[in-house]
């Protein structure tokens, strides 16, 4: 807009080049500044996604992708907190269930996996990624015709790469 309008409203050549560049000049110098004090955050994911939950409101999405995060990173207690509360924002956000369905399994807690591998599912009957993680837990849990049956239904679906854990 600036760059159509300025000559329209500026309508010597000597004024717009005694004007504009040096405006230009300041101008590229306040982005480069702006650009260099927001490379802050960059320095990982967890920077990253906890500053920008600092500043916006009910960000569920961010609260997911640091949940994300921490489960890579290890820390599965704040990974099911993060998961928890993107779904506290989102309640049908069928990934958030699933991803904390599994850093529950990677915890030992079965049952809490479970229930949400169902909540997915029930939120989204298709979904073969919770179909084939409720499979993963029966199967190391060592019940095969559980195990077996979901198996079946996350490759009907789509998702054939069952492993079992011995």
């Amino acid at each position: 807009m600036l760059a159509w309008g300025i000559p329209t409203l500026i309508k010597s050549d000597e004024i717009r080049k005694k004007l504009l560049f040096p405006a230009g000049i300041i101008f590229l110098a306040i982005m480069a500044f702006l650009s260099w004090n927001q490379c802050c955050y960059w320095k990982d994911s967890i920077i990253f996604f906890s500053h920008t939950l600092k500043v916006t409101d009910y960000n569920w999405l961010a609260y997911y992708n640091r949940g994300n995060t921490y489960k890579v990173l290890g820390n599965y207690k704040q990974a099911i907190e993060d998961y928890g509360r993107a779904i506290e924002i989102k309640p049908g956000y069928t990934e958030a269930y699933n991803n904390r369905g599994v850093t529950y399994n990677g915890l030992g807690n079965y049952k809490q996996a479970i229930d949400d591998f169902n909540r997915a599912i029930e939120i989204k009957p298709g979904y073969a990624d919770a179909y084939y993680n409720r499979a993963v837990v029966y199967l190391n849990q060592g019940d095969n015709i559980s195990g077996c049956r979901y198996a079946r239904k996350a490759c009907e679906l789509g998702n054939c790469k069952i492993v079992r854990k011995d």
